[in-house]
């Protein structure tokens, strides 16, 4: 995958198409294994996070068609139990 924001996110939809669902700590690690900055960040106790270009683009790129899990901090697939809206608990 080349480095592009857009890039990142389509690999990360083939994750969550591939294995179910995406955790972001995986996400983050994988990403900055192949890119780095400016593409992950790391928050105070040192773990990495995606960058909120990423995001926007995977968020942009997936539609409804994906909800994050906030208690599992992952994203999947939306099925017909979920509430409107893109955050899921």
């Amino acid at each position: 995958m080349n480095g592009s924001p857009e890039a990142i996110a389509a690999w990360m939809l083939g994750e969550v198409e591939r294995r179910g669902r995406l955790y972001s700590a995986a996400a983050a690690e994988e990403v900055d294994r192949m890119h780095g900055a400016p593409h992950v960040g790391y928050d105070q106790d040192g773990d990495p996070f995606l960058m909120p270009p990423v995001v926007d683009a995977f968020q942009t790129l997936s539609g409804d068609a994906i909800v994050w899990s906030m208690s599992g901090r992952f994203w999947r697939r939306r099925d017909a139990s979920d509430k409107p809206g893109r955050q899921q608990k």
